[in-house]
């Protein structure tokens, strides 16, 4: 065979289309950064099927071929994702078999007619077979399947359940009499200072004296009703538990994006207010119809969060993901600073004349990542306890600036922040019994309200609960806004999930109840 074998021309046309379609199927979480990486990803697997044909061909023709097959093989398995993540759980042998048979078809195809027509018309009808051979797959991505597929670009859009009818069924209507500024402070990992010195041996959270010296009214036994922070804020947005079982694992944390109508988000809309998300990075998914805006200080990429199945993932585009984790430090960030975006963002939300929701999920602090336990154990935790207090100090400096920001033009701007979960450092158990360190450590969390007299008739009065949860605070600010109006169906409780099943916190309270 000549080198410049129409089996590479094949193989060119392949992946071609198969990026090319990648590109527009995912455009809305793809960045330049992410097409460079694959990019560079093809190059070089084109370049190592070049030379290992030119190498292969000089010891016959056969050989050569066969190798080559097993490459576009390689290629197809990978890249054609649009096709395999269409299809439905356990399909792992259709997929292969779909993919094997295209393969055998082109790889077939371009032989014969190497042989028939040599030279240019070779080349020419190996070209065109290799952009036919992809389109079947990608034409049944974008088929009655496409909504299941893990990237979300956009809302749900025509399966999308109308606010309307999830504020009816879960929650009952409010109308507010005033129309503060609202900001919700989701600060990640942000745990009760009394767990930190039980847990991790911390005498004292800077987090938890910044904002006993600004001015906040902290809460005892404060709780999250679920955990992680997707979970969390989920059940806080949901506003009912009955809606936030109904949410699939794929779907988790869209609601804070938009992507999925939320109860928490229609109430405030439809009282007139605008409402905004910002989040460090894409990991809530992009912007969807139901936020006025999402906006996050790291680009989205394709690579990251769930965007895309993790099996698929781990594989797509030969590794091209891999490769762009090398670079993430040097092409994520759209400031300098974190913080100087979000700080920028707040800026430009005040000059708004509506008045504003907004949600900013802020890090640090952050979760241990090390191996669980089943218990306190210093020692076990000593390098996490030294890297704790670096960023309980930075966290607290960060909660300073947002909270420059929104007071000084607006000193009463109601603000209520709150932890998404606990330090992590306890193993779930496997038993599916609850235990003392597992509830408190995953679910004590703090929180306060800033001015600290703002709604005191309808926050919990110091003295007069054993425990309060998120959600319930939440839950109390709307009813402080409305004047009394209870956005909860009459009986609810607020109670903790623990998998499929609910808890009461009660038993599991960490401080000494104020005067008693």
């Amino acid at each position: 065979m000549k080198k410049n074998s129409p089996l590479l021309t094949y193989l060119g046309a392949v992946a071609l289309v198969a990026s090319l379609a990648m590109v527009a199927a995912f455009a809305a979480v793809i960045s330049w950064f992410d097409m460079v990486c694959f990019g560079f990803v093809l190059l070089v697997f084109l370049w190592f099927c070049r030379k290992l044909f030119n190498l292969l061909e000089r010891k016959g023709a056969m050989a050569a071929v066969a190798v080559l097959v097993f490459l576009g093989s390689i290629f197809l398995f990978h890249n054609l994702y649009l096709y395999v993540i269409s299809l439905p759980s356990g399909s792992t042998w259709k997929i292969l078999a779909v993919l094997a048979a295209l393969s055998l078809v082109g790889t077939v195809g371009v032989v014969a007619g190497t042989a028939r027509l040599g030279g240019r018309r070779a080349m020419a009808a190996a070209a065109v077979l290799g952009l036919l051979v992809p389109a079947y797959p990608v034409y049944m991505a974008q088929g009655e399947n496409a909504q299941s597929q893990g990237v979300r670009q956009t809302s749900l859009a025509e399966n999308a359940v109308d606010p309307a009818y999830n504020v009816a069924k879960y929650t009952r209507p409010i109308i507010f009499k005033r129309k503060p500024n609202v900001y919700l402070l989701g600060l990640s990992a942000g745990t009760a200072e009394s767990i930190l010195k039980a847990h991790l041996g911390l005498e004292q959270s800077p987090l938890s004296a910044y904002m006993r010296e600004a001015g906040f009214r902290t809460f005892h036994n404060v709780f999250t009703e679920a955990q992680l922070t997707r979970m969390a804020y989920d059940l806080i947005l949901s506003m009912h538990r009955d809606l936030y079982f109904t949410l699939s694992s794929k779907d988790r944390g869209t609601m804070l994006s938009g992507n999925i109508p939320s109860p928490l988000y229609t109430i405030f809309r439809d009282n007139g207010y605008e409402v905004s998300t910002l989040a460090e990075a894409a990991k809530f998914g992009i912007k969807g119809a139901f936020v006025d805006r999402y906006e996050v200080a790291v680009e989205a990429s394709l690579c990251n969060f769930h965007f895309l199945p993790h099996d698929i993932k781990s594989t797509m585009f030969l590794g091209g993901c891999d490769v762009r984790k090398l670079f993430n430090r040097w092409s994520k960030e759209k400031s300098e600073s974190i913080f100087d975006f979000q700080i920028a963002r707040l800026e430009e939300i005040k000059q708004s004349d509506k008045p504003q929701l907004v949600f900013l999920h802020m890090r640090p602090p952050y979760h241990y990542r090390g191996e669980k336990m089943a218990g306190p154990d210093f020692d076990k935790v000593a390098s996490f306890k030294a890297q704790s207090e670096k960023f309980l100090a930075q966290a607290a400096e960060n909660l300073r600036r947002v909270m420059d920001e929104i007071v000084k033009d607006d000193p009463s701007a109601i603000v209520l922040a709150f932890g998404d979960h606990g330090l992590s450092l306890s193993a779930t158990p496997s038993n599916g019994e609850l235990n003392d360190f597992f509830v408190k450590d995953r679910y004590a969390v703090l929180g306060g309200v800033h001015p600290a007299n703002a709604c005191a008739d309808y926050f919990p009065k110091a003295g007069e609960y054993p425990f309060v949860t998120t959600s319930q605070l939440v839950s109390d600010l709307v009813s402080c806004l409305s004047e009394g109006g209870d956005p909860y169906p009459p009986g609810y409780s607020h109670l903790g999930i623990f998998g499929q099943e609910t808890f009461d916190f009660a038993p599991y309270a960490y401080e000494p109840v104020e005067g008693r």
